[in-house]
């Protein structure tokens, strides 16, 4: 009787624990310190409810756009983000970020619900992105994706997932080799921008 005794708080430490989601507002933080915010042109007060920050946009509290472009955003994107259960549109264009975030979506756990948000367009015109790795964590809801402007240097495997694109722009980035025929294979694809980049041979040919 003494031995499981001394035991019982051992057990207790082991035992699993629940986490609670993150709010909507700890989302926004992680995102506001990922990207340097005390150094936006435009910073938010995190003291103040989401809904009143400078480009977010809510619907019935819940937030569902954020438009940051030409903010001085400078670095990752944290993955959080993408757990925002309502956010439909992104525009973070015109700033100096590096990595977009969607390689870290499957490190998302329960302190985020695990939820990966509806995310329709996605703006990141003019920064410095050079990978496409775990864009395909959007497949489900993504139809428009903007990269022109940025460090791409190959069509990825990756964008290749996404079967839901209307639009499509990665023009004036490093993309050299022929137009990738898997191109094609995006059938809702409308509108096609790839100017710019070190391509060889026609779109047309592809059925785009």
């Amino acid at each position: 009787m003494k031995l499981s005794r001394l035991y019982a708080p051992l057990a207790a430490l082991l035992a699993p624990t629940a986490t609670i989601a993150l709010t909507e507002k700890e989302i926004l933080t992680h995102l506001y310190h990922n990207l340097n915010g005390d150094s936006w042109t435009q910073p938010w007060d995190l003291t103040a409810a989401p809904c009143t920050y400078t480009g977010v946009v809510c619907a019935n509290n819940r937030v569902v756009e954020i438009s940051l472009s030409d903010n001085n955003l400078q670095g990752s994107i944290s993955p959080h983000l993408y757990a925002l259960e309502k956010l439909e549109r992104v525009d973070f264009s015109k700033n100096g970020i590096y990595n977009a975030g969607w390689d870290r979506i499957t490190e998302l756990d329960s302190s985020s619900s695990g939820v990966v948000s509806p995310l329709k367009v996605m703006d990141l015109t003019s920064n410095r992105i050079h990978s496409l790795e775990g864009v395909e964590n959007l497949k489900e809801t993504l139809t428009g994706l903007h990269m022109t402007y940025n460090n791409l240097k190959s069509w990825q495997d990756e964008l290749f997932e996404l079967k839901g694109l209307s639009v499509l722009a990665v023009s004036e980035n490093e993309i050299g080799g022929k137009v990738d025929k898997r191109l094609g294979g995006l059938v809702g694809l409308k509108e096609l921008y790839c100017y710019g980049n070190l391509l060889t041979g026609t779109i047309r040919e592809f059925g785009v």
